[in-house]
Order: structure tokens, then C-alpha cells, then sequence
């Protein structure tokens, strides 16, 4: 699966504030690629979650921004019914995104260069003066991380 899901679990910040305003902005940033049709990559998308309750999701994601979760009970095809909380969120197909991206960068000056690296040194010493860190699992094996 190509799709991941908007919900701002990764925001690693001790100060509330910063970490709501880092939800505003990301938020703010896809619905406005919805609204103006900017990606193909973006949709807006109904989920359902199943291990957190309505507090803990209004603790990840806060009220101002999203507050329309409902409870609500889903029929499987097997006749399995489960309770669920429903909400909307954005669905963002990852692969098409970065290539939508990079399309954009490209269009406007930005020239890329893929290197791969063996070790940590090889990133010191790099004469690019913007890297994109996209090493993804590779990280830790660089980092330790």
C-alpha cells in the first residue's frame, strides 16, 4: 500500500503550541491542495480507527483543526460488526506526491541529485548546500538513529 494518512503523530515537540501550529500548517497546507485540485496525491478520505478513544485523537490532533469524530459501528463482509470511531482525514498517495513534488521543485530551478551513502562521512561531506533526507529506514544504519 501506497497511501498514508494525515494524522500528526510524528510532530516531536515538548511545547504545545509549537506542536499545534505544526498541525495548522500541515492541515491548512492540504486542504488547500484539495480545494485548489493541486496534487493528484491528496484526496480527502473517511477512516476508522479502532485502538484510540475520541480524547486521545483530540489530544493528536487538536479540536480547532478536526472535531468531527463519530462512533459508529462497521459491518464486514464476513457479518463481523466492530465499533469504530469514523473521521476525515487526508489520504495521501506517497510515491505520486513525491514525484508531484519533484515535478514542481524541477519546474522552478531546483535540480536534484540521488547519491547513495554508505556511511555518515558521506553526507559531511557533500558540496550540496540543501540536502532532502529521504534515507528513510537507511537512517538508522547511517545515524544510529
Amino acid at each position: 500500500m501506497n497511501d498514508g494518512i494525515w494524522l500528526p503523530f510524528g510532530y516531536d515537540s515538548s511545547d504545545r503550541l509549537t506542536y499545534e501550529l505544526l498541525c495548522k500548517l500541515s492541515w491548512d497546507y492540504y486542504s488547500d491542495c484539495v480545494k485548489a485540485k493541486r496534487y493528484q496525491s491528496i484526496k480527502r478520505s473517511t477512516i476508522y480507527d479502532k485502538y484510540r478513544s475520541v480524547d486521545q485523537l483530540k489530544k493528536i490532533v487538536p479540536p480547532y483543526i478536526y472535531n468531527g469524530y463519530k462512533n459508529t459501528t462497521v459491518k464486514f463482509e464476513n457479518g463481523f460488526e466492530d465499533q469504530f470511531i469514523k473521521m476525515n482525514t487526508f489520504k495521501i498517495n506517497i510515491p505520486m506526491f513525491i514525484e508531484e513534488l519533484k515535478t514542481e521543485a524541477t519546474l522552478r530551478g531546483v535540480k536534484f541529485v540521488d547519491k547513495c551513502f554508505q556511511n555518515s562521512s558521506d553526507i559531511v561531506n557533500l558540496s550540496e548546500k540543501c540536502v532532502f533526507n529521504c534515507t528513510g529506514f537507511e537512517s538508522k544504519r547511517l545515524f544510529n538513529d
